[in-house]
């Protein structure tokens, strides 16, 4: 009675607990990190066996987000240096984030800028606060933010954790005719990663895309979106199976609201 959302959480420890974690709740799954794989096949196979549409959150669920994010920063901040904007520290970009997210938010009648817009919008403020020509201020901090984005995507997968490329193989397999697609709230794509991940997903539902801002996780707008792009009906009946669409899609993530509960609401 767990699908269409399951909790698989990489290892305990990797967000801080909430209430709602430290409570527990039937149809969630703790483990050490080194069960990954086993249990996300194993618990797969037991709930059904004919799925049409498998989704994967990635943050917190295949690597931890912080030192990832991390990485990434310090990567950007070597990018400063080359470019002659010296001793930017992350710390500068993050509370030149914070600082411009309400006038971004003025400018746009009150909507959130996507992640992706306020991080090049600092940059292009720290650049140009750094003394940068105004003309290359622009395409400098587009490029700055692509070395922050190459960044997250060479130490997310640097930090998967324990057997996840191993389960995210079996699932294939176990699923040769299923959809496999990475649902997130940020800009993690397992598509533009090696082989070795990018072989096991179909395609990534992001909700910094413009289609699906801002209607990130818990939403249900980004779900749909990965059922809309399977072919998998969001209805309660499949038109051309008859069968639930309970039955033909599964969520697994680490999160009990945007993840679970949200999920399950479709």
């Amino acid at each position: 009675g767990t699908h269409p959302a399951l909790m698989i959480r990489g290892h305990d420890g990797d967000k801080p607990p909430s209430s709602t974690r430290a409570r527990g709740r039937a149809g969630v799954v703790r483990m050490g990190h080194k069960r990954l794989a086993v249990v996300i096949v194993v618990t797969l196979l037991q709930v059904a066996n004919g799925y049409r549409l498998i989704t994967f959150d990635l943050d917190d669920t295949f690597w931890p987000i912080a030192p990832v994010v991390a990485s990434a920063n310090s990567k950007l901040c070597e990018a400063f240096d080359r470019c002659g904007v010296a001793g930017v520290t992350p710390w500068d970009v993050q509370s030149t984030m914070k600082r411009l997210r309400p006038e971004l938010e003025a400018k746009r009648a009150g909507v959130p800028p996507t992640y992706t817009y306020l991080r090049t919008a600092a940059i292009a403020r720290l650049l140009s606060d750094g003394g940068l020509p105004q003309q290359d201020v622009s395409s400098k901090a587009e490029e700055l933010f692509g070395v922050w984005l190459s960044g997250r995507h060479e130490a997310a997968e640097a930090s998967l954790f324990t057997g996840a490329v191993t389960a995210l193989t079996r699932v294939r397999a176990a699923y040769p005719d299923a959809t496999i697609a990475a649902l997130t709230n940020g800009r993690g794509d397992p598509c533009a990663m090696s082989d070795r991940m990018a072989r096991c997903f179909d395609f990534t539902v992001s909700g910094e895309e413009p289609s699906i801002h801002p209607n990130r996780k818990p939403s249900p707008v980004i779900f749909r979106a990965a059922l809309e792009r399977a072919g998998v009906p969001s209805d309660s009946y499949s038109l051309e199976r008859s069968v639930p669409a309970r039955e033909s899609w599964v969520h697994v993530g680490d999160d009990l609201l945007n993840d679970v509960a949200a999920a399950k609401e479709l």
